[in-house]
């Protein structure tokens, strides 16, 4: 299983509406959730076969921002 991690602008759980359809909808998910600590807001999201670009693409679509961290 693999972790990608965006930093997003989804600032409250009132927001997680339209991320729930989002998540709902690509393949390969199994388990995401939206870190409010963070000061980048992270969205984690632990799956197989993820496709980051698909991912950002779809929350961009629906008027927010994501942007993939990396790791070193």
């Amino acid at each position: 299983m693999e972790t990608l991690k965006f930093r997003t602008d989804f600032y409250s759980s009132e927001s997680l509406g339209e991320l729930l359809k989002i998540m709902n909808t690509i393949n390969g998910i199994v388990e995401w959730k939206i870190d409010f600590d963070s000061i980048y807001k992270l969205l984690i999201v632990k799956g197989k076969n993820l496709n980051a670009f698909g991912i950002k693409k779809a929350i961009e679509g629906v008027g927010h921002s994501a942007v993939r961290m990396y790791e070193e």
